[in-house]
């Protein structure tokens, strides 16, 4: 039986569109996906008319980030300032603008 957690019913309770897809509102509410499983997102940019698929997933311990880029399956390992800059990924742009999403009916 799985384990129920605040985090779990806050991922069940999140404001999402009839395919399950729902916007990421920040570094903090990212983290806590992540937490729960939810390691497949998109960075939807220009409108939607610009999309990348990312897998993302966080090494507490480490306090890293570790993201595969789906269009050329780079992988990339950054701290949380790293993340949010521009100069490294789109993730922390991405975050800002309300445009990474997360398909709350895939989960890893």
């Amino acid at each position: 039986m799985n384990k129920i957690t605040k985090n779990s019913l806050k991922a069940k309770r999140r404001k999402q569109n009839k395919n399950g897809l729902s916007v990421v509102k920040g570094i903090k509410d990212l983290k806590n996906l992540l937490s729960e499983g939810y390691y497949e997102y998109l960075i939807a940019l220009a409108g939607g008319g610009v999309c990348s698929r990312k897998s993302i997933y966080y090494h507490p311990k480490e306090k890293i980030f570790e993201i595969t880029n789906w269009i050329d399956g780079s992988k990339q390992l950054l701290t949380q300032k790293q993340l949010m800059s521009k100069g490294y990924t789109n993730i922390g742009y991405a975050l800002r603008r309300r445009a990474l999403i997360v398909n709350l009916k895939e989960k890893t």
